[in-house]
């Protein structure tokens, strides 16, 4: 930016002349947009919201600073923009107050915080209720939003009293609700209790809120049950005048750009099947309802309840059904809570019974749902509520054939479908039921199990909720299903218009096959599902899609498992015919039924396997000695694994393996953290504790800091600075983007306020935060702290000489031998962080399904490799690599298995979702191979292996 150009703005809105003042407020608007500094000149700007035929444009200009990150950080008046900003709400029109109100709604929590250091919340929300009735809802719902927003960063600070102001604001507004105001601001008060709800469940699509009640390890955001708990007395009383609020703009309606954004998630064509939205009277009252219908789960149903551990042992709603029939030991019985409210009740029969198109179907499904969850949470009769839930779904199914084409309703009746099926199967698991009743089970699995296949993210690092979800509908129907119950597949097929049934529809029940494989009824379903539709995917492996090379390894490997080589022969005779990656694939699965196949048939696959060529010795060994096995007719000495041809077809099969297999594991509780580390000792002791997760293929590290005074004096005014070193090679060009940041968008000063004072022997928690950009380098993290030598002897937190071994004029000795005037503070640095291996990735279960050792799909999934002496390294056979997923070695029977010499392998997949990196330690010849899919990552990691293997050591 032209620094005269800057000096000419200010002359010209210093003039007098209203044209030339407009001008330059227009010249600034344009300087603002490319993210240009305009510090120097914001006082005049502000000089200028006081002039009427002028403040439309200033508070353009202000706004426009405190919208954008790049120009909000270069902000160093933060509080008399804000206060100029405030002053001229109540003097704008609408459209000013809307430019103004956008721009506040773009601060990040941590800034809201330093807003509410200008105005208190209370300040906040009076201004709100003071402004023309023209803008004040939207004022109040802005500002009561920026209160829920930065919750977290309130209770977290050092402001005590701040906590208590902001539940007081909020009391503020919650008592609107029931209050004789205009309609407008019961629905900002309306709209400020959904982001508060919202903010509690913790889902990122409002109108699908329902699954938080239904998913057995749904992590909801318990900061802010705090809140609702304290605002519990006042939506008490709101709750009879939610009922009947109906509200068009709310944030539980259901809108075509989520619809969208569902699609491009599941790899679909972002405009297939979305319409806009229908039906708007409908989904209004059915919206408005709903609300109140959360509020009293959450406030008065139970909902806030927690186990010991802040969590629930299962499902909320299992939970809750246990507790109310007295088979849980809880101090509160929710059956003693009072029922839901009549009006509330009558209200929800009606949405209920809404037909018409896809918005009325979906405020129905919607209803039928809560009335559902209900009457469980109020019903001691487990029969019943076992026959609501699957009266319930079939209900759902029978909205019509125009649902499953809308991607919306389709997303949200898998969800909720899989879910509600999981939950009728875990309040009966002791019980046996007739045939027709699990028929009817069964059936909306099937349901369940092909739409959510058409609508699952395909891209993850752990696998998704949906995908979570099938598996367990698909365990249910394996537990459930008869010989006959395969024909309901196709039937769910042509229900939702699919020519043929889904990949990973099969992939959800072979792996859920696998979890049962040891019920001896299970190999009839199996045989079953074999023959309609292992052939099927053969098809689809032929165009080398991953989601069917995994689905067919998965189904081939239980029907082995579980005795079904008879119908696999057939399969595997006709694989000559399909291609050369199913040849691999069934190359590597048919060992078991050899004596069965035709000699064409491995005859070619051994030829087809001859002809690939990977990387890596063990995988020419394996490759040589399934070849002879396939030529000779006899497996003995080799066994069974995953295989697929190369490149990132095998890299993609191996992740969609990982994510059917993660769909055992646990439920991933947020950013895995690491023991707290000691970085500093007396008089101030230092300890870290990094806690990572992952944000837009980035690694966003968060330091917990806590604080330990050990001495007999109160220290004051601590301050902490966090900084990042980065080794370079002499001659090494720098980068164009550095691999860290700070939060984007903060306003200045980005530092964080300093603790008033640590009393003596006493703690205290700060935290700093950096997000580290993929591919990973290496860099230390400092934290650097200063504080006041001597506190006043008024300060010294009672204590007297006989209670500490230093006198008063020992005071300043104990910080430093230096008592010159110029330096008032004491400053020292601590032990650095390295940032770790395991900060980029997460354990990688891809590899796992193999029985050979080392796996060959993980040669053909990471072609690229380099390898380094161990001894060399520090590396012995006792290390291990944190943070990634150590492949156990199958049995160890020669006869069964093939296995290449003694040997470690770690597998991780990065932040990216997409990069795979693994290490193989090789005993025998003491070598260290590092291999991944990119060539880029594997540059990155080799050339400083020696700082990643401290760092996580």
């Amino acid at each position: 930016m032209d620094v005269a150009q800057i000096r000419s703005i200010s002359l010209e809105l210093q003039a007098k002349d209203l044209k030339r003042q407009q001008k330059a407020l227009k010249s600034l608007q344009g300087l603002v947009s490319k993210g240009n500094n305009i510090s120097s000149v914001l006082p005049l700007v502000l000089e200028l919201l006081d002039e009427k035929s002028l403040r439309s444009d200033a508070a353009a200009v202000l706004s426009a600073v405190v919208a954008l990150p790049a120009t909000r950080e270069q902000c160093s008046s933060f509080s008399s923009l804000i206060s100029g900003l405030f002053q001229a709400l109540g003097k704008s029109d609408a459209r000013v107050v809307m430019v103004i109100l956008s721009s506040l709604e773009q601060l990040l929590p941590e800034d809201i915080v330093k807003l509410l250091g200008v105005f208190d919340p209370e300040t906040l929300m009076r201004r709100a209720l003071a402004q023309p009735a023209a803008t004040r809802p939207l004022v109040f719902k802005t500002f009561g939003g920026l209160l829920v927003k930065c919750w977290p960063c309130v209770t977290a600070g050092y402001d005590h009293d701040l906590p208590s102001t902001c539940v007081e604001a909020l009391r503020m507004a919650f008592a609107l609700l029931a209050s004789d105001e205009s309609d407008e601001l019961v629905l900002a008060s309306a709209a400020v209790l959904d982001e508060l709800m919202l903010a509690y469940l913790n889902v990122s699509v409002a109108p699908m809120a329902m699954v938080a009640f239904f998913h057995p390890a749904w992590e909801f955001r318990s900061i802010y049950g705090t809140l609702l708990m304290e605002v519990l007395r006042d939506l008490r009383m709101a709750l009879p005048q939610l009922i009947a609020l109906k509200d068009p703009d709310c944030i539980w309606l259901p809108n075509r750009d989520q619809a969208i954004e569902l699609n491009k998630a599941a790899g679909l064509p972002p405009r297939q099947g979305v319409e806009s939205i229908t039906d708007q009277e409908a989904l209004a009252v059915e919206a408005g309802c709903f609300r109140a219908s959360l509020l009293w789960f959450l406030a008065f149903g139970g909902g806030l309840a927690r186990n010991q551990d802040g969590g629930h042992d299962s499902t909320l709603l299992v939970d809750l059904g246990r507790a109310t029939r007295g088979g849980a030991a809880r101090e509160l019985r929710w059956g003693d809570l009072p029922p839901p409210p009549a009006e509330l009740v009558a209200k929800l029969a009606e949405c209920s019974a809404f037909r018409g198109k896809w918005g009325a179907l979906f405020a129905s499904a919607r209803a039928q749902l809560v009335q559902m969850m209900m009457r469980f949470c109020h019903s001691a009769d487990m029969m019943q509520c076992r026959d609501l839930v699957l009266t319930t779904a079939e209900n759902l199914l029978q909205l019509g054939n125009d649902v499953f084409q809308q991607s919306y309703l389709r997303f949200f009746l898998s969800e909720c479908l899989s879910s509600a099926i999981s939950l009728w199967h875990v309040m009966g698991k002791q019980l046996k039921e007739g045939a027709a009743l699990n028929s009817r089970a069964c059936s909306i699995c099937a349901d369940a199990l092909v739409m959510g296949a058409v609508m699952a993210p395909k891209t993850c690092a752990t696998a998704p909720h949906l995908l979570r979800l099938m598996v367990m509908a698909a365990k249910v129907f394996v537990l459930r299903a008869g010989r006959g119950d395969v024909e309901l597949l196709p039937a769910a097929v042509r229900k939702i218009g699919q020519e043929k049934m889904p990949a990973l529809a099969v992939a959800a029940l072979a792996r859920a096959c696998w979890m049962v494989k040891d019920l001896v009824e299970l190999k009839a379903l199996v045989e079953g599902i074999v023959q309609q539709h292992l052939l099927g995917l053969l098809l689809e492996t032929a165009d080398d899609s991953p989601i069917a090379q995994a689905s067919a390894w998965l189904l081939i490997s239980v029907a082995q498992v579980t005795g079904c080589q008879n119908a696999l022969v057939d399969v595997f005779n006709r694989g000559e015919l399909l291609g050369k990656s199913p040849a691999i694939l069934l190359a590597a699965a048919s060992l078991d039924t050899l004596g069965s196949l035709t000699q064409s048939s491995r005859s070619n696959m051994a030829e087809v396997l001859r002809q690939t060529d990977l990387p890596g010795a063990e995988w020419t060994a394996y490759r040589e000695t399934l070849a002879k096995a396939l030529t000779q007719g006899q497996s003995q000495g080799v066994f069974t694994t995953p295989l697929a041809s190369s490149g990132a077809s095998a890299a993609s099969f191996a992740r969609w393996l990982h994510l059917l297999r993660d769909c055992e594991q646990p439920q991933p509780q947020g950013g895995e953290s690491s023991k707290m580390i000691p970085l500093s000792g007396p008089p101030l002791f230092v300890y870290a504790q990094p806690i990572h997760s992952w944000v837009s293929s980035e690694c966003h590290v968060t330091l917990r800091i806590d604080l330990f005074n050990a001495t007999a004096l109160s220290i004051r005014d601590v301050q902490a600075v966090l900084s990042i070193s980065r080794p370079t090679r002499m001659g090494e060009r720098g980068e164009k983007m550095a691999p860290w940041h700070f939060a984007e968008g903060l306003v200045r000063p980005l530092t964080s306020s300093p603790l008033e004072y640590i009393p003596c022997r006493s703690s205290a928690t700060i935290w700093r935060d950096v997000y580290l950009r993929f591919p990973p380098k290496p860099m230390s993290l400092s934290l650097s702290f200063s504080y006041e030598k001597v506190m006043p002897e008024t300060n010294l937190s009672g204590l007297t000489p006989a209670s500490t071994p230093m006198t008063r004029g020992g005071g300043e000795d104990l910080w430093s031998d230096e008592e010159e005037e110029d330096h008032p503070r004491l400053h020292f640095t601590c032990l650095p962080i390295s940032a770790a291996l395991s900060w980029y990735f997460e354990p990688f279960l891809g590899f796992d399904e193999s029985r050979a050792f080392p796996p060959p799909l993980l040669f053909a999934a990471c072609p690229h490799s380099k390898t380094s002496e161990a001894k060399e390294l520090g590396v012995t056979s006792r290390w291990t690599m944190k943070g990634f997923h150590q492949i156990s070695p199958p049995s160890t029977d020669p006869g069964r298995t093939w296995r290449q010499g003694d040997c470690k392998c770690f597998a991780g997949i990065g932040c990216d979702l997409q990069s795979l990196l693994c290490f193989i330690l090789r005993e025998s010849e003491s070598t260290l191979e590092v291999r991944s899919n990119n060539e880029w990552l594997l540059q990155a990691v080799t050339a400083d292996l020696m700082f990643w293997l401290l760092a996580d050591g």
